[in-house]
């Protein structure tokens, strides 16, 4: 097996023989220094900064590229001033089909090798909270599953960002379709989500009120009241100013009879991940899951 970094992300590409890698090498025409770069480890472990989340990407060698710049643009929209997830990430070939149909319009792909894809999970190329494994195919719409990752290998480095938010605690932010809505709102689905809450009234008693707020994942994060006194122990759920930490109503859940609520009021890369950014709370959230996470594994990866 070999492995290689590349650019100013951590990234490792791991294949089942060198000659595979080699024979890559001279179709791209690499230069000798690239080559140099390369080195016989299992899996490689390269110098690499402290890292929250490994993702596993299967799919081809001619994956490498795609794959390392899906990696930056996911570090560059989870990164803020005084919060980020860090990421590391690397290529594995030959464990997933290689040519992957979608099915009813989603992006799906069939394991090949279960016994390497359960080698891989157990020799992480650097200690990480989370593990995250990301399947390129070749059609369909994204996809999170469980926790694994779908995509098309020609989708945009947005729509990974999306996608690794639900495997990171966070729910969708637009309207869901009617039957995946009513069950995710009716709380069917074993989903702890970091950004959102759902009730089934807009207006609670003083005593709701203060038991709602102690369940926020948000509440240490709080800027503002999060309910509108409307009359004498009645409070109007909802929050004044979009752009500070409270309580803001989101489309999830609508016509189902419950209401969704996030802790920000613009658009976030889990509403439209064309234009929306990942909040500094959301990062805040995340990580000190991973840090839990990372806590009660501690000596996992140690030899």
């Amino acid at each position: 097996m070999l492995g290689v970094a590349l650019g100013a992300a951590s990234f490792v590409w791991w294949a089942s023989s060198s000659d595979q890698w080699q024979s890559w090498l001279q179709k791209k025409e690499s230069s000798p220094q690239t080559i140099a770069a390369f080195s016989k480890q299992v899996p490689v472990q390269l110098p690499a900064p402290h890292c929250d989340v490994l993702l596993n990407f299967f799919g081809r060698l001619d994956d490498l590229p795609s794959s390392q710049s899906w990696l930056e643009t996911t570090q560059n929209l989870y990164t803020h001033e005084d919060a980020e997830v860090r990421f590391c990430g690397r290529l594995i070939t030959a464990v997933w089909a290689e040519e992957c149909a979608d099915r009813d319009g989603r992006a799906t792909c069939q394991l090949l090798d279960p016994d390497t894809y359960d080698q891989v999970w157990m020799q992480p190329a650097w200690p990480a909270a989370q593990q995250v494994d990301v399947v390129l195919t070749d059609s369909g719409l994204a996809n999170t599953r469980n926790g694994l990752v779908f995509i098309d290998r020609q989708a945009r480095g947005r729509v990974l960002a999306h996608e690794l938010g639900h495997t990171l605690g966070l729910a969708d932010e637009y309207p869901m379709s009617r039957d995946l809505a009513e069950r995710f709102c009716a709380g069917e689905f074993d989903f702890s989500a970091l950004n959102m809450i759902i009730t089934d009234r807009q207006e609670l008693t003083t005593a709701e009120l203060v038991s709602l707020t102690q369940t926020l994942p948000w509440v240490q994060h709080l800027q503002q009241p999060i309910a509108q006194k409307r009359a004498e122990n009645v409070w109007q759920l909802g929050s004044t100013d979009p752009l500070r930490v409270g309580l803001h109503p989101v489309a999830t859940c609508e016509d189902t009879g419950f209401y969704a609520w996030r802790p920000v009021g613009y658009v976030t890369l889990m509403q439209q991940h064309e234009v929306g950014q990942m909040p500094n709370v959301y990062l805040r959230l995340m990580q000190t899951r991973l840090n839990k996470k990372a806590s009660d594994t501690t000596g996992l990866y140690s030899d």
